[in-house]
């Protein structure tokens, strides 16, 4: 009984561990795998100002655009916050055009600044609670019906001279590929 359950238990794995493995699979703006399908972990990161539209695991399709990034961001004169000294704040436009048939939920929070190839993580969380002067500021959590549109900015507060190579934005699924976005 044991090792039925057992071998049932391997094949269950292996079948699982290749479903995905096809390379048939559709996604603008990921990385290839070595086995041809789509790496969620491994996306090409795009220019700035390009648009990467998106299948999403619930039947949506969204198109994602970082329309610029402002390197230092200067905080509105009405902000409740400024950076603190030795910092200085970096803010991203995103935009989210609801392009598929049914809602989607999203959360521009879920967006961070990439460090240069083999530097440690950044771990510096985006804020739409800083107001700059440059735009305002993005909603922290939005649902599109079909045809809308939002936009706006998260601001980082980098220490120093922190440096970044790109913007990296996680859909709201864990499920759903990261899009990158180049800095130069």
């Amino acid at each position: 009984m044991r090792r039925t359950a057992l071998a049932l238990a391997t094949a269950l794995l292996i079948t699982a561990g290749t479903a995905g493995c096809s390379s048939g699979s559709k996604g603008s703006g990921s990385a290839r795998g070595a086995t041809g399908s789509p790496s969620p972990s491994a996306p090409t990161p795009v220019a700035v100002g390009t648009t990467i539209t998106k299948d999403l695991k619930n039947g949506g399709k969204v198109a994602y655009t970082v329309k610029r990034v402002v390197d230092p961001a200067t905080p509105a004169p009405t902000s409740k916050h400024k950076p603190a000294p030795g910092t200085h704040w970096v803010g991203v436009e995103l935009s989210f055009a609801n392009v598929g048939s049914t809602y989607v939920e999203e959360s521009p929070w879920r967006t961070q600044l990439m460090p240069p190839l083999g530097s440690e993580p950044l771990n510096i969380k985006a804020s739409v609670d800083y107001e700059i002067v440059e735009g305002a500021s993005a909603p922290y959590f939005m649902r599109l019906q079909r045809g809308q549109h939002a936009a706006g900015f998260f601001v980082f507060e980098l220490p120093g001279r922190t440096k970044y190579v790109g913007v990296q934005y996680m859909p709201l699924g864990p499920e759903d590929p990261k899009m990158q976005w180049k800095v130069n």
